[in-house]
């Protein structure tokens, strides 16, 4: 029998309907050989709840309340006496049951430790965790003396330091995590690392230089210098499209046995990968793959579950030298002065000093700027009339490159998708004012990736009219690509993005509009990622409460990563995989 609390949380809205079904298959395939103790099915419940959020595991060193509460509805508050009604001593049962494993058995529920997973999940976080550690003392090759002059030569000032630790694994190790905010120099360094690798016999250096979206690979394009040395020989690929199993076009299969053909694996916006993204990749490389991830441990993590860079850089730091070693982090800031308001300020959000975020932005600075969020009612009208400002040379463009080129000057974020102030009621008000979405230089979005057309999740580019038809020029990592509105997979309105959407995206100028109230989306990474989209100007519309309770909010994200790590290190027994 369901227990009690299972069909309350249900009936209230905190649990859907896969998270009720889930647990009550369960409870209904054992329920006459071993049958579950109603403990353990709220607690499969609540874990697929916990994924759709992001966690990949539930850890129950934490109170039955605290897990409750992890999985409802802010807007729902959940009665008191249901949340006294739970134990307060809730463990995972030490028997063995045919839903309930150990690592490395066959179960639907994983235990680790005082950690419970999807088995899906577990595999992937144990397969990323082996894999570094495994790799963290692997030496790939010993530094020639004419590269440590180079080194010494290039990187000579003292706040070149990190850059010259960061080249130096790269050259030597299988393995290199660099992470670091905008203009730290993240890819700059892997470049001319890259262009210090030695002569090989019979061919050069095969480098592929990847990353979660079209829209970020195009910006590596960019930053790649047009002629390599020639000893090294770049492709630029999405994650999706490196990973794509397709033996006919020489691409890695495992099952093919085709071997993974690049030499140096270059993985950019770490942030945005997830658990099951990221054991893909330990599974395509080979040993003697050489692998750079890239990233900035203070964004926001993925969409999918999983918390996996930050869980990374936090993991190699707890298992201490040698595995500490492969993580490098870039401190200097290239791009802003330090009196620059942007750098203040996202100096400020990632230490958490709500009070001095504030008083930067009612101080102002020439480069960032702050005012009260407009009342409901003006936003779109003053948002307009902002964007005709801002995107006056977009909406004079004579040509699409142009346009594509003035797209990247300025955008608008918001926290959140739906509600007053986000992004599909703007876009709603806006097509009633333009007539439609295909408007000429209307910005679009990719949201759903189609791999036949060449176009990913996550790809931008805008609408241009070609005589009777609307042409879509959208930006890849194969440059751009045109196609006619039939032919386009599902995408919407790109006016404004969510601070989500502009992950793996920079523009010369940020507007920034945040909600009346606090909500849980709101939080430190959020606002700290939508920060350092910027690269020239901030504006942001929001009240300072607001503002002031989501630098105080850290994300919150259950993921065994971060144990993992140290705990391999330390365990005789290498598991394996």
């Amino acid at each position: 029998m369901t227990s009690p609390i299972l069909q309350e949380l249900h009936r209230l809205g905190h649990l859907d309907a896969l998270d009720f079904g889930f647990a009550r298959l369960l409870e209904r395939r054992f329920a006459y050989s071993s049958p579950p103790p109603d403990s353990l099915v709220l607690a499969a419940a609540l874990l697929v709840a916990a994924t759709r959020q992001g966690h990949t595991s539930l850890d129950f060193t934490q109170s039955p309340r605290e897990l409750v509460t992890l999985v409802q509805d802010p807007g729902k508050p959940l009665p008191e006496e249901l949340l006294s009604s739970l134990s307060k001593d809730w463990k995972l049962p030490d028997r063995w049951l045919p839903i309930l494993g150990n690592p490395g058995e066959l179960a639907p529920l994983i235990r680790d430790g005082s950690r419970l997973y999807l088995q899906r999940y577990h595999l992937a976080e144990r397969g990323i965790a082996a894999e570094v550690v495994r790799r963290a003392t692997r030496t790939a090759a010993e530094l020639t003396d004419e590269q440590c002059a180079a080194i010494a030569e290039q990187w000579s000032q003292p706040h070149e330091a990190d850059q010259a630790q960061a080249v130096q694994r790269i050259l030597r190790h299988n393995l290199t995590i660099i992470s670091g905010g905008p203009g730290t120099g993240k890819t700059h360094t892997v470049l001319r690392a890259l262009s210090l690798l030695p002569p090989r016999e019979g061919r050069p250096w095969r480098v592929v230089l990847a990353a979660p979206t079209g829209k970020a690979v195009a910006r590596l394009q960019e930053l790649v210098p047009s002629k390599l040395p020639d000893t090294v020989r770049a492709h630029f690929a999405t994650l999706h499209r490196l990973l794509q199993r397709r033996p006919a076009e020489g691409r890695h299969d495992q099952g093919s046995g085709l071997p993974w053909p690049y030499d140096i694996a270059v993985v950019d916006e770490m942030s945005m990968v997830d658990a099951e993204l990221m054991y893909d990749l330990v599974t395509a490389w080979t040993p003697e793959t050489r692998v750079v991830l890239l990233g900035d441990r203070h964004q926001l993590a993925s969409v999918q579950p999983g918390n996996v860079f930050a869980g990374l850089c936090s993991g190699v730091l707890d298992a201490g030298p040698p595995v500490s070693d492969v993580l490098v982090e870039l401190r200097h800031n290239f791009r802003f002065d330090p009196r620059s308001g942007i750098g203040r300020l996202a100096e400020a959000i990632v230490r958490g000093q709500d009070q001095e975020v504030v008083d930067l932005l009612r101080a102002g600075a020439p480069d960032v700027t702050w005012q009260p969020l407009p009342r409901v009612e003006e936003l779109t009208t003053r948002l307009w009339r902002k964007l005709r400002v801002a995107w006056r040379t977009l909406f004079e463009s004579s040509s699409p490159s142009e346009a594509l080129r003035a797209l990247r000057s300025f955008r608008i974020l918001s926290a959140h998708r739906s509600g007053p102030w986000g992004c599909e009621r703007i876009h709603k008000e806006f097509a009633q004012q333009l007539g439609g979405t295909a408007v000429l230089h209307a910005p679009l979005v990719i949201v759903q990736n189609a791999p036949d057309r060449g176009l990913y999740n996550g790809d931008g580019g805008l609408w241009w009219r070609d005589g009777e038809r609307w042409i879509a020029h959208i930006e890849t990592a194969q440059g751009v690509r045109t196609l006619p509105e039939s032919r386009l997979p599902p995408h919407e309105p790109a006016w404004v993005l969510t601070v989500h959407k502009s992950q793996g995206s920079e523009f010369d100028e940020v507007l920034l509009v945040l909600p009346q109230t606090v909500t849980p989306i709101l939080t430190r990474e959020l606002l700290y990622t939508a920060v350092t989209r910027a690269r020239q100007r901030l504006e942001i519309w929001a009240p300072l409460e607001v503002v002031r309770a989501a630098v105080r909010q850290p994300t919150r994200r259950f993921s065994g990563l971060s144990d993992l790590i140290p705990r391999l290190y330390s365990s005789e027994a290498r598991p394996a995989f």
